[in-house]
């Protein structure tokens, strides 16, 4: 059976190496994670964006509605993360809140791990260190993804489910699609990854605000990283 995978678990199988189960396509792969799990807090009912007016101007924010447990072990740390929080955030702060928690990567990993899709294993780092590694285990569940995510961007005029859309969402700002696509290709779709939240008529209104939610996020939160490294 067909182990089920939340968002942030087909945006870390994208990102990694099938055989050398490390990162290796985009960048800022922690902030595309963090808007996964944005997402499925959204699509899930846990957390809502709400607009205030503040200084003549209005802003958005993010609120927490419900902070119990998912069972799922990243979910309920990002739950927890934003009910310890002093304030609450703009939707892009909030990915960039939940990109730093601790071994988040990992974390995700482990999850991956358990629904036996990937092996975890530490690979020797020149003569001293080892890193964490994730080579694929099971390649059908990244198999069916990349069929949904190429199905869906062949046509211009097709529908597109909600949730291939949020992946497609996450995974352009991010550069992950570059696991699927050259340069060259990726170009010439530009168009139809940009209108994702768009056609995703079949989903309903709510998922569609959160496909565009998160995309914006996400985009935000990227730059702002790579901005704040560019700098430093």
């Amino acid at each position: 059976m067909t182990p089920r995978l939340l968002l942030h678990h087909e945006f870390l199988l994208l990102a990694l190496h099938d055989k050398k189960g490390t990162l290796s396509f985009g960048r800022m792969q922690h902030i595309g994670l963090a808007g996964g799990v944005f997402a499925e807090l959204l699509l899930a009912d846990r957390v809502r964006i709400v607009t205030e007016r503040r200084r003549r101007r209005d802003r958005e924010l993010v609120e927490l509605i419900d902070p119990s447990p998912t069972g799922e072990m990243v979910l309920d740390a990002a739950l927890t993360r934003l009910r310890e929080a002093k304030r609450r955030a703009s939707p892009s702060h909030t990915v960039s809140r939940l990109a730093r928690i601790k071994r988040f990567r990992h974390e995700v990993g482990r999850e991956l791990v358990r629904r036996g899709v990937v092996r975890g294993t530490e690979e020797q780092v020149l003569l001293w260190f080892s890193r964490k590694v994730y080579p694929t285990l099971d390649p059908a569940p990244e198999r069916a993804l990349v069929e949904r995510i190429r199905s869906a961007l062949a046509d211009d005029r097709s529908e597109i489910d909600g949730r291939t859309a949020m992946i497609i969402a996450l995974a352009h700002p991010t550069g992950v699609l570059r696991a699927i696509y050259d340069r060259k290709e990726l170009k010439a779709l530009k168009p139809r990854i940009e209108s994702v939240a768009d056609r995703a008529g079949g989903a309903a209104e709510a998922a569609q605000a959160a496909i565009r939610a998160a995309t914006a996020a996400v985009t935000a939160a990227t730059a702002a990283a790579a901005a704040a490294a560019a700098a430093g």
